[in-house]
């Protein structure tokens, strides 16, 4: 049986793997390097959220909070008291919360913000047809 110690080096290195994982699939779907946030959650204020981007590229999903859960366990709401808390912090109005379950990944956004993003992407989609 694991102890409290094993049990939390466990979850954070799941937590880590669920970080990248959104990192590689923004990277490959932006065209941007993205990054798991150094120390995610402890640099709260230098950075926030759990996923970034490496570079100065402008994409879609700039500012906005990247947050990873990589839990079975989906406390929906106090997840989304913490995105409004990082939110606010940040000056920052738009999230993207992502979180596994049964090893599918899923997201959450505000219906203002998916129709921003499903606007822009339309408008990209007539521009090159």
């Amino acid at each position: 049986m694991k102890n409290r110690s094993e049990i939390a080096r466990s979850n954070k290195r799941k937590g880590k793997r669920g970080e990248q994982e959104v990192a590689d699939i923004l990277t490959d779907a932006l065209g941007v390097k993205f990054m798991r946030v150094p120390n995610s959650g402890a640099m709260r204020g230098i950075f926030d959220g759990d996923v970034m981007k490496r570079e100065q590229k402008p994409t879609i999903v700039d500012n906005t909070i990247l947050e990873v859960k990589n839990t079975e366990n989906i406390p929906i709401k106090k997840w989304l008291k913490q995105v409004k808390s990082e939110m606010a912090d940040a000056n920052v109005k738009d999230f993207i919360l992502f979180f596994k379950y049964e090893h599918q990944l899923y997201s959450v956004v505000k219906t203002d913000y998916l129709a921003k993003l499903l606007t822009k992407a339309q408008h990209n989609l007539d521009i090159n047809t």
